[in-house]
């Protein structure tokens, strides 16, 4: 993907998973309801930081409840081993 909606993982060039398109997913839908994103004018060498520092409470801010819960759902933590959902 872009780097603007990318996983925070995806930055390192490593192999991603589902919670890192469960991560991605979170960053459009926040980026379709707010229209903007924290990280969206950083440098590109600071996006992974900007979304690793980013809550889930700063993404919905401002979002309807549902969409909010949706972001918050989406950005948490997997369960099961190995981070995969």
């Amino acid at each position: 993907g872009t780097p603007l909606f990318a996983s925070a993982a995806a930055h390192g060039g490593g192999l991603c998973g589902a919670a890192d398109d469960l991560e991605s997913l979170a960053y459009v839908l926040s980026f379709l309801a707010r229209g903007s994103l924290p990280w969206e004018h950083a440098p590109p060498a600071d996006i992974p930081a900007a979304k690793r520092a980013a809550t889930a409470s700063q993404l919905s801010e401002g979002l309807p409840r549902e969409a909010a819960v949706a972001v918050e759902a989406l950005l948490r933590p997997p369960r099961g081993a190995g981070g995969e959902v």
